[in-house]
């Protein structure tokens, strides 16, 4: 590896982005991230020489999403073992770092833009980003520097070959995200590539799959939301406003709804959800919470005006990703398309019921083992596609019936209650009066 990294990611930049206009731009994004490059290491070597440090820290890379990364927490503790005395710093976008604030097994934590093309050209065009990430590259020097992610992609890519390291240990990953070209330059570079789990599984099995060939732990434990109190005590404050709707209203219990996600290919139509909800309030008296990020405004405001009628009540202000999940754990159930807050429900046992896409059969839904779960999705010739659809909409998500919908999560609710340990009462004794 040369002294200086490479200032951009091995991607196929849209042809306005190579023009002569945008040379100079460039140019000068690119002398921004080599000043910052400069600056970063000079403090490193300030800081090797004041300080000596037990080993140098451990580098984990995610580009992917919160579900993807909470369902390798487990896998993340493995890591932190074997890297022992090594402190373990993830790198990752906002989401995903906020999710692992308080996991013991991670020391710090930087906030990387989210990969794939938004990712890739967010990073061209930010002075921010440049200087954040130059800095931050020169600033370290790491033992390993691991990217274990399934789908690899070019920012992820380029992040792995930039980083000073020892070692770089990489999974050896699909072509979803990236080129051949870019996987073999990659892999050139890499001192260790970890096998995929050979056929279809569960990404669970996948992540054991790898744990296995860097810890032999074939078996790890199901993954943790690990809360604080802060956002609890904010979750609570919300939770507490709501049970006073509820009971005012009548409503029996409360349902997370989670709208949309990131991905076109997970939205379901608001008149189907709204058909759901209205059942479930008439029959049951099930009043649903509206979830979603800023992103998901709209379709909430679309749902919430065809629920006039029905009682419900919504996130109005966006909150950080532990506070929306201490918010999960209070509710009676969740419904959820295919994004990364079902994954932080199942993983606090509260009931849902997914409507997943045919992109992935199997890779994210339903978890293995006993989980109170159940995902629902509509059979399609193209099933398996990647979630790279070619339709005018995933048919395969939005034509699941509401009322699969009703039944499935009446059906969860039930034998999760009949399956609740029963608690005998403890009788007050009567105290004589002397």
């Amino acid at each position: 590896m040369t002294p200086f990294p490479r200032s951009l990611p091995d991607y196929r930049w849209p042809d306005h982005y190579k023009s002569e206009g945008m040379a100079i731009i460039a140019r000068c994004l690119s002398a921004t991230f080599y000043l910052a490059y400069a600056f970063g290491s000079i403090v490193r070597l300030l800081t090797e020489w004041l300080y000596r440090f037990e080993a140098p820290p451990t580098l984990v890379i995610r580009t992917d999403g919160i579900g993807d990364a909470l369902l390798f927490e487990p896998a993340l503790e493995s890591l932190a073992r074997i890297a022992s005395p090594s402190e373990v710093h993830l790198w990752a976008p906002k989401a995903t770092c906020d999710l692992f604030t308080d996991c013991p097994t991670i020391t710090r934590r930087l906030s990387i833009p989210r990969g794939c093309k938004e990712g890739n050209l967010q990073y061209f065009k930010s002075i921010s980003w440049r200087l954040r990430l130059g800095f931050e590259l020169g600033r370290w020097k790491f033992s390993k520097v691991i990217y274990p992610v399934e789908s690899p992609e070019p920012l992820g890519n380029w992040l792995f070959l930039s980083a000073r390291a020892e070692e770089r240990w990489i999974n050896s990953g699909d072509n979803a995200n990236q080129f051949e070209w870019q996987q073999a330059r990659t892999h050139d570079s890499a001192t260790r590539i970890f096998e995929q789990r050979p056929g279809h599984a569960h990404e669970l099995l996948r992540n054991e799959y790898l744990s296995d060939q860097w810890a032999q732990e074939h078996r790890l434990r199901r993954p943790r939301v690990h809360l604080n109190a802060e956002a609890v005590s904010e979750a609570d404050e919300l939770f507490i406003a709501w049970r006073r709707v509820a009971n005012r209203t009548g409503a029996t219990e409360l349902v997370g709804l989670v709208v949309g996600g990131t991905s076109n290919v997970n939205r379901y139509p608001a008149t189907h959800w709204a058909a759901a909800l209205k059942r479930l309030w008439v029959e049951q008296r099930v009043m649903a919470v509206l979830l979603g990020g800023p992103m998901d405004r709209p379709a909430m405001d679309e749902l919430s005006e065809l629920l006039h009628e029905v009682p419900h009540v919504r996130l109005m202000q966006p909150v950080n990703v532990l506070t929306i999940s201490a918010i999960i754990r209070r509710l009676d159930g969740m419904l959820s398309v295919d994004t990364g807050l079902a994954h932080i429900s199942l993983a606090l046992r509260v009931p849902t019921v997914v409507l997943v896409g045919g992109g992935h059969p199997g890779r994210f839904f339903p978890w293995p083992g006993n989980h109170p779960q159940v995902a629902l999705n509509a059979s399609m010739p193209c099933e398996g596609c990647g979630n790279r659809c070619h339709l005018a909409e995933a048919l395969c998500v939005t034509r699941i019936p509401s009322d699969d919908i009703v039944q499935a999560y009446q059906k969860l609710r039930v034998r999760n209650v009949a399956i609740e340990r029963f608690v005998q009462p403890q009788r007050q004794r009567k105290t004589a009066v002397a």
